[in-house]
């Protein structure tokens, strides 16, 4: 369809009329030469009269065509739809917006923020629709969020889209942004559909533009018009990640937390303060120096003085974008674990509360001694640890009591009974401890033993036990014992030469299971008139009790929380409770004594808390997406050069002229242009032969 830009310069076409008007005014002179005879001057009429007229027509037309193609030229004529059409004002369209409000486009600028310059832009497109326009407007943030829902275009509606349109930290889901807002137009009845996607275009946007070309059905029908507003400085430092790296986290010990910092600018950043805050308390500080797009870990040390549930976060300071300078973390460390010491009635002179009197002592420990008929009545309770030492006999009503125990949180130690080994086989086989193959050694026989003299430092156990420089112990002998193959998933942080374990560590549904290879004996081992006994115990405890949730998965903004409990009392009323302290409720989900709970409002970063009632049930972080911080824009042209009649605009001019523009179609001016040329070329050479050929006729000698 041709269609014009400037079609009120049509009106110059009035002007072709010029030449015709001139043509007949001229024919209305007569023009007197004399001759001496008619004679010759007949003889010529045939021959030059009927070629002399033609030309006077040709010219006429061609000086007529030429000011109309020059007045079309000035009309700026298109050509758009495939198809020539006579003037006329353009069909109703069905759009979509894609507005990328994630984290990015938060960036502080010297009049205000780059979401600032996104708002005003999306405002400015209002003026490309009229009231028989189909819109929606989508933000391309995960999770998406259809902001108008497609209707007919109204003006004070979109003005309140506007409003509605608030910074945020979450990521920008191009992908299901671009594939929601095909659908939207993809049954919508209108021959034009186009969709704009308002964006700073990322590096790091997970994009793929042919999986989208492949879902459009009709792609002459498309346009897809690209708005790109570029970030005005990148001197942006970011808190990428937080680690908790004690695998261990007791009360009055050593604390250290590292964070990784980069700096995304292209020009060194000199001393900048990065601050460890704990429980609302700052409690370490650094200045560091990067070089342009470094990344450094940035290493933290305390003491942990609080027990519970320990909120913290590493920050930064302030730059162009604010909101990627904290990040968030929570672990949880018992204010005391409960040691329920599982033996038969008959069962005495345990050394175990010896071991443990300097933890009881110190309160760390609640120690409680059961028979296994006790035992089958308690109700399970996390971070508690179920020692069992001269046990004989796992029935599968104990098995499933260990069980429920080991669903909570809890541990479970295994001590193997004295003079026989039992029925062990069972406990193996249900927890999945490995293969168990009997006894080995002779407890009354001290003269065969094997020693236990390397251990794997490596292992979470020994945390902070020894020094990095004296990493060593010195021989233990054992002297009689179990003996089994590990199971897949179990670890041996201390092992015999022979490569045979002393102790296995097994994690079992939240808990751990731990398996020691001799009773706590002399007669077995001297393992208990050394010193190591008491922190191997100990340590041993207080890993099973604690390592499995002690910190939770890291959670983005905008990802699902999940968490699972096990054997809540009633009422069962929940709620969460988000960093800005609004309150939500969450309905629970249950499976038999689990209850399960989830929450998909993790649209700000910051803790949040998880309560039953009025009772802590625990907390978790929410953190900004990483790739947020990095303001590298995407190859623009592949985007243009996949998705089909797509067009790369120019933020800095004004978006409606331009989209009004390649709305039309393209233009073809300059052809109308360059004939008009062509032809006052041809209408001057005409001109100017013709007089020369009059010229020669009348010069030319009458021959008689």
């Amino acid at each position: 369809m041709l269609q014009f830009l400037n079609p009120s310069i049509l009106i110059g076409l009035l002007a072709a009329a010029i030449p015709l008007i001139i043509h007949f005014l001229n024919r209305q002179k007569i023009k007197e030469q004399p001759f001496s005879t008619v004679h010759f001057l007949k003889k010529l009429e045939p021959r030059q009269i009927r070629r002399l007229q033609f030309r006077q027509w040709l010219l006429l037309l061609i000086r007529t065509l030429m000011i109309v193609f020059l007045v079309l030229a000035f009309a700026r004529p298109t050509i758009r739809e495939g198809a020539l059409a006579a003037v006329g004002e353009r069909s109703a369209v069905a759009a979509t917006v894609i507005v990328d409000n994630s984290q990015s486009m938060d960036e502080s600028t010297l009049t205000g923020s780059l979401h600032e310059t996104l708002r005003q832009r999306f405002l400015n497109l209002g003026e490309l629709f009229q009231g028989n326009d189909w819109v929606s407007v989508v933000q391309a943030t995960r999770p998406v969020k259809i902001i108008l829902k497609g209707e007919l275009f109204n003006r004070e509606r979109w003005s309140q889209v506007h409003k509605e349109l608030q910074p945020t930290v979450l990521h920008t889901d191009m992908e299901n942004a671009v594939s929601i807002a095909v659908g939207e137009l993809q049954h919508q009845p209108q021959f034009r559909k186009e969709v704009y996607v308002m964006s700073d275009f990322q590096k790091t946007i997970a994009f793929d533009p042919q999986t989208v070309q492949q879902t459009i059905k009709n792609p002459e029908q498309w346009h897809f018009f690209l708005i790109p507003l570029p970030h005005y400085a990148s001197d942006n430092l970011s808190v990428d990640s937080v680690e908790v790296v004690n695998r261990l986290l007791e009360r009055n010990q050593p604390l250290r937390i590292r964070a990784r910092i980069v700096n995304h600018s292209s020009e060194q950043t000199l001393t900048s303060l990065v601050a460890l805050i704990i429980n609302g308390k700052r409690v370490g500080q650094r200045n560091i120096s990067f070089n342009p797009g470094e990344s450094q870990w940035v290493d933290f040390e305390t003491v942990l003085l609080d027990a519970g549930w320990v909120t913290g976060q590493v920050e930064l300071e302030s730059d162009i974008l604010l909101s990627d300078n904290i990040r968030y973390f929570t672990f949880y460390t018992p204010p005391k674990i409960t040691v329920i010491h599982l033996t038969p009635r008959e069962s005495q002179g345990s050394l175990l509360p010896i071991v443990l009197k300097p933890a009881l002592a110190s309160g760390y420990f609640e120690y409680r001694q059961v028979t296994p008929e006790a035992f089958l009545s308690l109700a399970p309770q996390p971070n508690a640890v179920v020692v069992l030492e001269n046990i004989a006999n796992f029935t599968p009503v104990l098995l499933e009591t260990l069980r429920r125990f080991l669903k909570v949180g809890s541990g479970v130690i295994l001590f193997p009974p004295e003079r026989e080994a039992g029925n062990l086989e069972p406990l193996f086989r249900a927890f999945g401890l490995g293969r168990f193959q009997g006894m080995w050694g002779d407890p009354t026989n001290h003269a065969q033993f094997k020693r236990i003299q390397t251990l794997r430092f490596s292992h979470p156990l020994f945390e902070g036990l020894f020094e990095k420089n004296t990493r060593r112990l010195n021989p233990i002998e054992v002297y009689a014992g179990i003996q089994w193959v590990p199971g897949r998933r179990s670890s041996v942080p201390i092992a015999f030469p022979d490569g045979t374990p002393f102790t296995t560590i097994t994690p079992v549904e939240n808990g751990m299971v731990g398996v020691v290879a001799a009773p706590l004996s002399p007669q077995y081992t001297e393992l208990p008139f050394r010193g190591f006994v008491v922190p191997f115990v100990y340590r041993l405890l207080f890993y099973s009790a604690t390592a499995r949730n002690q910190t939770g998965t890291p959670i983005r903004t905008g990802q699902s929380w999940q968490a699972t409990y096990y054997q809540l009392k009633a009422p069962l009323q929940f709620t969460i409770k988000t960093p800005g302290g609004s309150q939500v409720k969450v309905q629970p989900r249950f499976r038999q004594e689990q209850v399960v709970l989830q929450f998909t409002g993790t649209t700000e970063a910051g803790i949040y808390t998880v309560l039953k009632g009025n009772t802590l049930l625990g907390k978790f972080a929410v953190n900004p997406w990483p790739e947020e911080s990095d303001f590298t824009m995407a190859n623009l042209e592949r985007w243009q050069a996949t998705l089909p009649n797509s067009f790369i605009l120019n933020p800095q001019d004004d978006l409606a002229a331009q989209i009004t523009a390649l709305r039309s179609g393209r233009e073809i001016w300059k052809w109308f242009f360059l004939v008009a040329i062509l032809l006052a070329i041809l209408e001057m050479l005409l001109a100017w032969t013709g007089q020369r050929k009059q010229q020669d006729v009348e010069l030319e000698p009458i021959r008689t």
